[in-house]
């Protein structure tokens, strides 16, 4: 197994998955009254606002922001002043947003929006980096290069067509182009992927920016590695190193492509923050992954009490991670912070409803009473914006 390059930081975090009890106050019981009160508020809110855009006959996507019933809305659901939060942010989440589909249709007009979606997520947690580092909010090159490089890959990894001969002789090829090397493509797919570098390449000197490549083959590699839960039979401690490998590369990648630079401090929070993202996707994938015999943290536990176990040290490690942002202004940590723990709640929740055959009825039970408006009434709100969202699909421009 290959060493990573950032051992000493996964290790500590290893370490603290391993030995530290949860101690996330997640019994704290809500009354049922303010609960119904806050879902009723959300409802009306939700309905309000989807029914206005119902009437428009095109909705353009940066004049959604701006809308008093999603700012009211946000207020309400997420618990930040959004219209303040908004306003102190140089640069947009909107128009970054708007930009990246833009150009991933233009370039790739047949990309799922499956894949798109995967792609953006990946934006947005660069741009989130950008709004802790107090930068302005935009989408760069090397971003969008970067967060399009694994749709593209996988394009190829998950081709039918391609041998498992030619996909192996793909990741060596790959991965000499990381490093520097001038390759030539071999597979029609490939063209657009050395593109990407390319790209990255006009924006980061790599004599001046060494790290900023370094970090891009550390999630390559790790990424490849984590390929063995697919096919191969792995012990828990493996499994843990591997993951936790993963999460971290991917996220401090962002870092790195954001800001050029990591100093120690962003280098442990990015670290933590990945690692707690990618436990949270593997949490809510734990059923597909059963399906695929892909081995996780979550997906080869049979034990219910240690499958409520494990989810509890996650909502735990995500609270310490924030602890560690690297924000120079108390108010926007407190804002961002805020948000991620409200963000990390609505997938943790999706996951629990999603599966709550897998766990203890007395831990469904206690988490339901602490939820802010309860799983059922959570479940039920996530379905409304579903059927808004079809009916709303076709007006977005």
């Amino acid at each position: 197994m290959k060493s990573s390059v950032y051992i000493k930081e996964i290790e500590y975090y290893k370490q603290l998955w391993n030995d530290k009890v949860p101690e996330t106050p997640y019994y704290n019981k809500i009354p049922f009254q303010s609960k119904l009160n806050l879902y009723i508020r959300l409802r009306h809110k939700i309905n309000k606002l989807f029914k206005n855009l119902n009437t428009k006959s095109k909705i353009e996507i940066n004049q959604l922001s701006i809308d008093d019933n999603l700012i009211k809305l946000l207020n309400l659901w997420l618990g930040v002043n959004a219209s303040e939060f908004n306003s102190s942010i140089q640069g947009s989440y909107v128009l970054s947003t708007e930009e990246f589909v833009n150009r991933v249709k233009s370039g790739w007009p047949e990309m799922s929006d499956d894949n798109i979606f995967q792609a953006l997520r990946n934006v947005w947690i660069m741009n989130l980096i950008q709004v802790i580092a107090e930068k302005p909010v935009e989408l760069t090159d090397s971003m969008f290069a970067y967060s399009m490089l694994y749709p593209l890959t996988d394009n190829i990894m998950d081709h039918k067509n391609i041998s498992k001969v030619q996909k192996i002789q793909f990741v060596e090829r790959l991965e000499k182009r990381l490093k520097g090397e001038k390759i030539e493509p071999e597979l029609q797919e490939e063209h657009d992927i050395y593109r990407m570098v390319e790209l990255i390449e006009s924006q980061y000197d790599r004599t001046i920016y060494p790290r900023v490549y370094e970090s891009i083959l550390e999630i390559h590699h790790a990424q490849f590695e984590s390929l063995r839960q697919q096919y191969e039979e792995v012990e828990t401690s493996e499994m843990i190193h591997i993951t936790f490998h993963k999460g971290a590369a991917s996220v401090i990648a962002d870092g790195f492509l954001v800001l050029g630079e990591l100093n120690s401090k962003w280098i442990d929070f990015l670290c933590g923050y990945g690692i707690v993202l990618q436990l949270a996707d593997d949490l809510q994938d734990t059923t597909e992954d059963e399906k695929n015999h892909h081995k996780t943290l979550f997906s080869s536990i049979e034990n219910s009490d240690l499958f409520a176990y494990n989810t509890k040290k996650l909502i735990d490690l995500s609270h310490f991670t924030l602890k560690l942002m690297p924000c120079e202004s108390t108010w926007l940590k407190a804002q961002v912070t805020a948000l991620l723990k409200r963000s990390m709640q609505f997938l943790i929740s999706d996951a629990i409803y999603v599966h709550q055959t897998k766990y203890p009825k007395y831990f469904y039970k206690e988490y339901d009473k602490s939820h802010p408006i309860g799983l059922n009434n959570h479940a039920k709100l996530k379905a409304l914006c579903g059927g808004w969202m079809e009916k709303v699909r076709a007006r977005i421009t």
